[in-house]
């Protein structure tokens, strides 16, 4: 009996005639060999199907769905075909380096309680090309990241099938374009997450980008998804602090208050490294501020007056984002989500 592959590369797509080929020959060139080829057709319209059949490998294995469900359909669909014990993800339009696929297979055997790991990447497609390296590496590091945006880069991740087979994790359609921001979560709730700090895929900018075609409602179902984070972050310290639709002077004042009590008892449970904890502070501030729907420039005016308040000091970078991200700026938001 043929044994499972270690890895199941997971590859959705609809309509990908333009850049499929070099998306397949991207993984087909993997220096690790002992792995699934998932492609799951999202009822394609133009010659998608046939440039996969034109592909002459025993591993690819095409799953084609009777009608159009979207990514998140497709993606279930495909978690629940993998046969692998990690999944690897792969977007119809990027491309990975020959040995991602054996470099996130060793780190992950490596280390059993890693659920998922992601990597740094480097965009290509456009002029505008930067190279992303800001993210943690650690699970320790990541959690207070998750305040600002989705720390695991979505087309570059493993994951471990067992993790989200024990804990009944899937992508949920009611995160709508922010499904993997909510997926990383609810892994991190029951695992570690990890970032390895090399270059191992290549984004690729396109006008056709969900993040670019769907800003709105991807900030939208961020905001969600933070406060979600917020929620589960007092609830470890036996708090709860109610979110308003706006910011008052007497909100930061309670806001600086429940910070003083976490700290105290941080101190006897242990929960978070002190470091740490400073930056969950900072970012949950920002986090904060981003969940309201107070007019944009009153908003920004306040976090920085906030910032004398809790005693933080002015974080430029963090003026920065909450500005682009306040109105909207569309580099920012493919670039964080």
């Amino acid at each position: 009996m043929k044994k499972n592959p270690k890895v199941t590369v997971l590859l959705p797509v609809h309509n990908g005639e333009l850049f499929i080929s070099e998306a397949i020959e991207s993984v087909l060139n993997q220096t690790f060999t002992d792995y699934e080829f998932l492609i799951i057709d999202d009822s394609s319209t133009d010659n998608t199907i046939k440039i996969i059949q034109a592909k002459k490998d025993d591993r690819i294995k095409v799953f084609c769905n009777d009608k159009n469900l979207g990514v998140i359909g497709s993606l279930n669909i495909g978690l629940e075909l993998a046969r692998g014990d990690y999944i690897a993800r792969m977007d119809a339009d990027d491309l990975i380096r020959p040995d991602r696929l054996k470099i996130q297979v060793d780190f992950m055997d490596n280390n059993p309680g890693t659920g998922a790991c992601g990597s740094y990447y480097e965009t290509f497609g456009n002029e505008n090309t930067f190279k992303v390296d800001y993210l943690e590496t650690s699970n320790k590091g990541i959690f207070p990241q998750f305040f600002l945006f989705s720390p695991i880069p979505h087309p570059g991740a493993m994951i471990r099938k067992a993790v989200i087979d024990s804990n009944n994790i899937r992508y949920d359609v009611k995160y709508i374009h922010a499904e993997d921001y909510k997926f990383w979560f609810e892994i991190y709730k029951c695992s570690s997450l990890a970032n390895i700090p090399e270059f191992l895929l290549f984004y690729r900018i396109s006008e056709n980008q969900i993040s670019k075609k769907y800003t709105k409602i991807q900030s939208e179902k961020s905001i969600i998804i933070r406060r979600e984070i917020m929620d589960y972050f007092f609830s470890l310290f036996q708090m709860t602090f109610e979110l308003k639709s706006t910011i008052e002077p007497k909100d930061i004042v309670r806001l600086k208050n429940s910070f003083n009590i976490i700290a105290e008892k941080n101190i006897d449970s242990g929960v978070f490294e002190k470091e740490y904890l400073t930056k969950i502070f900072t970012n949950l501030l920002y986090c904060f501020y981003t969940s309201v729907s107070e007019n944009p420039i009153k908003t920004v005016i306040r976090f920085a007056i906030s910032f004398d308040l809790m005693r933080f000091g002015l974080f430029s970078d963090l003026t920065r984002k909450l500005i682009k991200r306040c109105f909207y700026v569309q580099e920012f938001n493919y670039r964080l989500i």
